[in-house]
């Protein structure tokens, strides 16, 4: 009986190594896995999804290129985006620039890299980059806009538009500030007075646009001839190829 007894508790003491020594390497296991994920993941989820939803990444506009890594949810020009933009019933951002221009840089650091102005820009609009150099054909149009709204134009040139891409505003530069205030009342705007918005964008699509969004009557030299630019929307989409350019 005595013997017997020995015997369990040897055994009992082997059943106790046997535990630890599987317990221990388990821990091992998976304190490896843990380290292997956190040297994964160690990017910043908001920077991690942005990268994912940026598609510029692989554009063959060195233009383009620089801003992939922004936390826009940039988008090249395309009939895709604007069938996305109809189907989430977004308004457009349009912005345009190329790769010399000192002041699209300017506005890439202040706004398109703040993670406040990105936030709000991917929430409420579908984002369009425009290499101006690539697709002089979208520049025109939307500067054409500029001009007939503010009068003048440069770049960046910044243009907001129905899911169908007619322009209803557009600017240059603006830093954060002003950039959030323009953000927030447009997006206010489309969400409380969409005919209103849509109107205005036909109108000048037509060229015919007397009342700014703004409600204050049109300077006279922004006013157009209907008879000269009667449909001016209908003759500039014809020349936009979605793909190629040109």
């Amino acid at each position: 009986m005595k013997c017997e007894t020995i015997q369990l508790k040897k055994t009992d003491a082997n059943l106790h190594i046997l535990i630890y020594v599987c317990t221990m390497r388990t821990i091992l296991f998976l304190t490896g896995i843990l380290l292997f994920i956190n040297s994964c993941g160690g990017q910043d989820p908001q920077t991690k999804k942005s990268t994912v939803m940026n598609k510029l990444k692989n554009a063959s506009s060195p233009y383009l290129q620089q801003h992939a890594d922004n936390l826009v949810h940039w988008q090249e020009w395309s009939g895709e985006a604007l069938q996305v933009a109809k189907e989430q019933n977004k308004p457009l951002i349009i912005s345009i620039g190329y790769a010399a221009c000192h002041w699209c840089h300017v506005m890439e650091h202040e706004c398109f890299s703040d993670e406040e102005v990105a936030a709000f820009m991917n929430e409420n609009f579908v984002c369009i980059k425009v290499d101006r150099e690539e697709r002089p054909d979208i520049d025109r149009i939307y500067m054409d806009a500029a001009q007939l709204i503010n009068g003048q134009g440069g770049w960046p040139l910044n243009a907001f538009a129905m899911p169908d891409g007619k322009p209803f505003f557009a600017g240059t530069y603006f830093n954060k500030s002003r950039w959030m205030e323009v953000l927030k009342q447009i997006s206010h705007l489309y969400q409380t007075d969409y005919e209103k918005v849509a109107e205005y964008a036909r109108k000048l699509a037509v060229g015919v646009s007397s009342e700014p969004l703004d409600g204050k009557p049109a300077k006279p030299d922004q006013e157009f001839n209907n008879r000269e630019y009667n449909s001016l929307w209908n003759i500039w989409k014809p020349q936009i190829d979605f793909n190629y350019g040109g």
